[in-house]
């Protein structure tokens, strides 16, 4: 756990939900992928920060 002032600031970032998954799709239709099936470190998620 990290804490939010201690969060890296060297750029924008957006805080995802695990229980929301992740949104992806394009102009013809869209899925939401859920937390476990995803590997990619760029996303920050809420969970892992404490206020």
């Amino acid at each position: 756990m990290v804490k939010v002032d201690e969060a890296p600031t060297s750029s924008n970032m957006t805080l995802r939900f695990k229980s929301a998954g992740l949104v992806r799709g394009n102009h013809k239709s869209t899925r939401v992928v859920p937390y476990e099936e995803i590997d990619a470190l760029r996303f920050h998620w809420a969970e892992d920060y404490e206020i």
